[in-house]
């Protein structure tokens, strides 16, 4: 959304609220440090601090020429632990919110449990469904290995879309633009959401069902955390993802600021669930969930395919919330679940449970000729190229090493999102006001999730 005047306005994507005006937009260094920190920004931020989203449970009502902001208590946040509530009790709720499918539905079927449960409730329901499992471009390519096994246990027909060699470089632009530069995740999607789009059959995707049920990101040192400062902290680390060495790779004096935004602006965006018994579960889906992986039902598989979210139904989310965070670490809970919904298929290998031994092979997103382009866009922009160290500056004019930086998990990450920035910033120069990194105060006074803009 983005004021203009006495008007508020709306639009899916953001890209229409960009020229709704010709006033000047501003970056939000906020949403591009939590973008390299937890792959993507936090709480109503966008790329722009002019142009904002709804928070959660919020609202606006006009009346009388005046725009209201409104805000509510869902339901499902009422919802207390209870001990009694059994694995089928569980299984039997995420069950009911499978009603109103179409007779004809797809299954994107990865190695994990989430995809694997809905498959067995769908195949229940007698709509056999249609697997489909692409390549997630991490050399091991374990999602195809073990999905395979749970369509062939469950009868189903089952279709892999393997990508071609230079499929990242082919599909990265589409992607950053489907999802407006709002996360890093979810290039190795768009070859199977292509595939999708030209297909009649409703998508059932199995967005946040490890996070309610596995209690992912949550561990045994959460749950134990005597205060809520504590656990937040060690919750922001995890959804870090990679070690924080990541800042290393960034110039000293921006690694600096870019950090003090991120921890400011993960704490304003989770504050609201301090006090709630599943306040880390909640954090998890208001950030990480909501902002990040979501993106990939709703922009890249959607909207030219209608998909299906079964796990955040509001009967869902409401009994996932009522089961005790201890009774799901290590994923014990979700197991018992499995069994109850077919023992021989829950006790298959998964990416939860199994690792592919041996040394990853070759990945799309980090050929030579990925690692070039994302240089090429590093260097059309003056500002991301002085984001990063001088060393891996110069190391971009290298092939040999600018590949040693890309088979580093954490130097391809630095590398993918100051190249983001540097498109993101290529395709709006006539747009952005600021076209300069700020220092440490300047960062500090424009925050917006400090209020002072």
């Amino acid at each position: 959304m983005r004021r203009h005047g006495a008007a508020l306005y709306f639009a899916s994507h953001l890209e229409p609220l960009l020229y709704i005006c010709d006033a000047p937009l501003h970056t939000d260094w906020e949403s591009w440090a939590n973008l390299l920190a937890v792959t993507s920004p936090l709480g109503d931020a966008t790329p722009f601090v002019e142009i904002r989203r709804l928070s959660a449970a919020t609202g606006y009502r006009a009346r009388a020429a005046r725009v209201e902001l409104l805000s509510f208590e869902p339901s499902w946040l009422r919802s207390e632990p209870d001990d009694r509530i059994t694995p089928r009790d569980a299984l039997q709720v995420v069950a009911g919110s499978l009603d109103g499918l179409d007779r004809r539905v797809s299954v994107p079927l990865s190695g994990g449990w989430d995809s694997r449960l809905l498959a067995i409730l769908v195949g229940r329901r007698h709509r056999q469904p249609l697997a489909w499992t692409t390549s997630k471009d991490d050399g091991k390519d374990s999602d195809i290995r073990f999905a395979s096994t749970v369509a062939q246990a469950l009868r189903l027909r089952h279709e892999v879309v393997v990508p071609g060699p230079e499929a990242w470089v082919e599909d990265v632009s589409q992607v950053r633009s489907r999802t407006g530069f709002q996360t890093t995740h979810h290039v190795w999607l768009m070859p199977l959401a292509r595939v999708l789009h030209g297909r009649r059959e409703q998508l059932v995707d199995g967005l946040a069902g490890g996070v309610l049920f596995r209690s992912a990101f949550v561990g045994q040192e959460i749950v134990d955390a005597t205060s809520w400062r504590e656990a937040r902290q060690v919750l922001r680390q995890r959804l870090q993802e990679v070690a924080p060495g990541i800042w290393d790779l960034l110039d000293p004096a921006a690694a600096t600021v870019l950090q003090d935004l991120h921890r400011s602006s993960f704490d304003a965006a989770v504050r609201g669930v301090e006090g709630h018994p599943a306040a880390p579960t909640l954090a998890v889906l208001h950030t990480r969930t909501a902002r990040a992986i979501a993106s990939s039902p709703l922009w890249l598989f959607g909207p030219e395919s209608r998909v299906a979210m079964p796990f955040v139904h509001p009967e869902v989310v409401a009994c996932a919330l009522r089961i005790p965070m201890a009774r799901k670490l290590d994923g014990a809970f979700y197991r018992a679940m499995l069994d109850c919904a077919d023992p021989r298929v829950g006790a298959l290998p998964s990416t939860n449970t199994t690792r592919i031994r041996g040394r990853p092979g070759p990945r799309r997103k980090a050929s030579q000729l990925a690692l070039e382009t994302m240089a090429q866009m590093v260097w059309d922009d003056d500002v991301a190229g002085r984001l990063l160290r001088p060393d891996v500056r110069a190391a971009l004019d290298d092939p040999t090493s600018l590949a040693d930086v890309g088979r580093l998990g954490k130097g391809w990450r630095a590398l993918h999102w100051a190249s983001m920035l540097g498109q993101w910033r290529a395709r709006y120069r006539d747009r952005l006001a600021d076209d300069a990194f700020p220092d440490r105060e300047t960062a500090a006074a424009a925050s917006p999730s400090r209020g002072t803009r």
